[in-house]
This record gives C-alpha cells, structure tokens and sequence, in this order.
C-alpha cells in the first residue's frame, strides 16, 4: 500500500496598508525558503507549489477568499501566513522549540485517519501604548467558568494568561486561537457552514421573525474578530459532528508578531523617585560588600558614613543610642532629618538587608553592632 501524499498550499496576506500595495516582514521570507525546502524533501508531501497572495479588506473577505481557492487547486492542507509574523520565533535558538510547519504537518499526517484538525502558533499582541496603555496579551483562548456550577452566564472566552501560556508545551486543544501562522486539513471546512470567517458586533439585534437574518446594529465596535469567530465555531461545532475538539495550539512553535510601536515622550526618573538608599549609596560610594542593615528608620549604610564623621569630631566615642538620635535629628552633622516614609515595597528601607529591632541596637558601639548583626564594611568583618 502506497503511503498517503497530500498536496499543501500557501496562502498570504501582505495587506500593505492601503490596498494599493503589498508589503510583509522580511521574517516570512526567510522561512518560507527554509520551509519549501523541508517540504519538497518530506515523502508525505505530493506537491507545495501553490501559493497565492490576498492583499485586500476586509480580512473576513479576504480569508473566505483563501479556503476557496484552497478548494478550487485541490490542497489538502492549507497554511495562511500573516504579513507582520515572525514564524518559529525561538526555533534553533531554544532547544524545546520546534518549526510550525513540519511539527504541526506531523501532527496532521499521524491524525489523517481520525480526522480534521487544525493548528495554530501562538503569539501575542502588540506592546502597550504610551498613553492609552495595555499590555502584550497572548492570543490563545480557552473557555473559563466564572461560577460555581453551569450558570450559562457565568460562561465566558478568557485569554490565556502570560504565566500560563508560557509553560505550555506540545500540541494540545485550545477554544480558539489565532490565524496569523495557521495550518487547516482543508476537510474542517466541511464542518461549519459559511461564511467560515466573520466578524461579530456589540449590539446586534435579534434575528428577523420573517427572513431569520441579523438585525444589524450600529457596528461601532467589535464584540469578535474573525479568528475567534472561526476557531470558536470550529470547536463547538467539532465536539458535536466529530466528536471530538479538532482545534489545536502548537505551544513548541512561537511566532513574533511585529506590531508598529508607538515611541511616545521620554520620561524622566526624578532623584525623588529613586529608592533612598541606592541614592544614598551612589553619592557615598558604597561597595556591593556593604550589607545594609535597618537602625529604626536609618540604614546602617547611611550611619557607618555619618559615624566616621562623628569619630573624626569627636574624641571620645559616643554609644550607638546617642549618636542614631543625634544622627536622626540632623544635628551637628550636617544631615539631613530622616522623615520617615509609607511602606514602599521598591524603596522599602529592608529591601537591601535585614531589618534590625531598634530595641536590640540601642547602646552599641558601632564595631560591636556590625558583630552582633553581621554587617560587613563596618569593620572589616561580618558572614
């Protein structure tokens, strides 16, 4: 018995903006070549070398427009590529990272005969913005219950957080995912009906008690965008026409998803704002073998430079209860008082070190308080 050959094709959307042109990253080209060239040399594979642009909006459209053409050459599996993806982002870099193409098009071979699936790379969104904010969320998707219990309400699509999707590992079931590097056995298509990709909106009516179509509402703003629409769709209908869920994410796979940044104005980190002890540090040269210890509300950093002040004064030597309060209060030292601050915890006085009990301190000679609580650069001692 021969081996089964597919024939796979490649769809791309080098949408440049306006319409008028085409543009992508340089990114899909260099792994298109590498790919094309692992394709042709994979037996499972009768042929790869179909390839089409789509270069037109909406998206919806132009996606619809690709699983057509995908239907009308013949392909068995279908890869759409995005224009601003980075494809196997950390592939050769980082020893568990995988190419998409030839691990998810072995995921697909070794499944052929249970039937369709799909496979998307993971990816996240653009970073936040310099005025309106965000953050780069993950675009993979997994159904979340709100609720104890089945209160249909409490049901919603929630992304993957960052901590979670990064220990993902393997090819496993997601709810929905995105399309930007995607690959389709070209039978899915045969489990939903059209349009395969649309886009859903806040505030739609219901359906017309006479033709059954959408009131549409005012289409301000997107409730869903077409790979969710899709991938979701796919999900809920599979488990119930195959039995099983047939969406997968390729979490070996990673892709980049370059995305403009907007560079808004520099900002500045005032002297104010920085924790007072490494300002403290900086202006006195303190060596990273000091270990900073806490005297109630002064560092044991800020006393030792204060104390070798007062031992050049003085000279007789003071006991530790004296000098801190004298230190404290700014008097005759030329210091500044200490004003004792909200808990902070980035500029927090026990960040550096060990908070020391003021009770345990009072009445030490300072050699006798770097013994006792181990700080080291006081007297060239400590652990």
């Amino acid at each position: 018995m021969q081996p089964r050959k597919l024939k796979v094709g490649f769809a791309f959307f080098p949408y440049g903006g306006n319409g008028g042109t085409r543009s992508e990253v340089p990114d899909i080209r260099n792994w298109i070549v590498r790919t094309i060239k692992a394709a042709i040399s994979d037996p499972r594979i009768e042929d790869v070398s179909d390839s089409e642009d789509f270069s037109d909006t909406p998206i919806t459209m132009t996606r619809n427009a690709a699983v057509e053409w995908a239907k009308a050459i013949g392909l068995d599996v279908l890869v759409m590529v995005d224009s601003d993806m980075a494809p196997d982002l950390y592939f050769r870099k980082d020893p568990a990272a995988k190419s998409f193409f030839e691990s998810s098009f072995d995921f697909l071979y070794k499944n052929w005969e249970s039937g369709p699936r799909v496979v998307v790379a993971p990816y996240c969104g653009p970073p936040a913005h310099p005025t309106d904010g965000g953050h780069e969320c993950v675009y993979v998707f997994h159904w979340e219950n709100g609720h104890s219990g089945h209160l249909p309400s409490s049901f919603k699509m929630q992304a993957y957080t960052r901590h979670e999707a990064a220990v993902q590992t393997g090819i496993s079931n997601i709810d929905t995912g995105p399309t930007g590097l995607s690959m389709y056995d070209m039978r899915i298509f045969g489990v939903i009906p059209h349009p395969y990709f649309d886009y859903e909106w806040e505030g739609e009516g219901k359906q017309c008690g006479e033709c059954h179509q959408t009131i549409p509402g005012p289409r301000s703003h997107k409730a869903s965008t077409e790979d969710c629409y899709f991938f979701r769709n796919v999900a809920i209908n599979g488990c119930v026409t195959l039995g099983y869920n047939p969406v997968f994410c390729n979490w070996d796979a990673w892709a980049g998803h370059w995305k403009p940044w907007c560079v808004g104005k520099p900002q500045i980190i005032p002297s104010d704002g920085v924790g007072r002890h490494l300002r403290f540090a900086i202006e006195n040269d303190v060596k990273t073998d000091t270990k900073v210890a806490q005297y109630g509300n002064v560092s044991q950093a800020e006393l030792k430079v204060a104390f070798e002040k007062q031992q050049a004064a003085l000279s007789t030597p003071e006991k530790l209860e004296e000098f801190g309060e004298r230190f404290r209060s700014g008097n005759g030292f030329g210091v500044k008082p200490v004003v004792p601050q909200p808990y902070d915890p980035f500029n927090a006085p026990t960040r550096f070190g060990v908070k020391v009990p003021e009770d345990q301190a009072v009445g030490m000679t300072l050699p006798e308080f770097s013994k006792t609580f181990g700080v080291v650069g006081l007297n060239g001692g400590g652990r």
